[in-house]
């Protein structure tokens, strides 16, 4: 009888706890989505140099801004910020129409160059909490 009462109150305790949880989960806000904005981001020569604002990070967060080619494939010249009260962030970046990047998935460095076929260069800003958020960039 004891240990029927127990295990009723064990039920008890996990379906208020649970009840707590999702109250918890449920009023908790949404963080607002990330974006990035790229100036210019087309038409670009080798070298220039473009303007990066974005918004929508967490406050106070460390954002890791370059320019890559996919999601795994960025250049070794990486833009170390931190997002500030308002989660913005600002930079200017110089990008390279081709450039040796570190593959993220292989540990191995890549050439890349943006007007080859196939390749679509970006500049990815990301945040452990929020991943990455890319902007497309295009060479004259």
């Amino acid at each position: 009888m004891k240990d029927l009462i127990t295990r009723s109150r064990i039920a008890k305790l996990a379906a208020s706890g649970a009840a707590v949880a999702a109250t918890v989960l449920l009023a908790t806000p949404a963080s607002a989505a990330t974006a990035i904005s790229v100036t210019p981001s087309s038409g670009l020569s080798d070298g220039q140099t473009v303007s990066i604002s974005g918004s929508g990070y967490t406050p106070g967060a460390a954002v890791n801004v370059g320019e890559c080619a996919s999601t795994t494939l960025c250049s070794n010249d990486v833009k170390n910020l931190t997002a500030d009260a308002n989660g913005a962030i600002s930079v200017t970046l110089d990008v390279k129409k081709a450039f040796v990047a570190k593959d993220w998935s292989t540990g191995q460095d890549v050439n890349v160059d943006c007007s080859a076929a196939g390749t679509q260069c970006n500049i990815t800003a990301w945040e452990q909490t929020t991943g990455n958020t890319v902007q497309n960039i295009s060479f004259s």
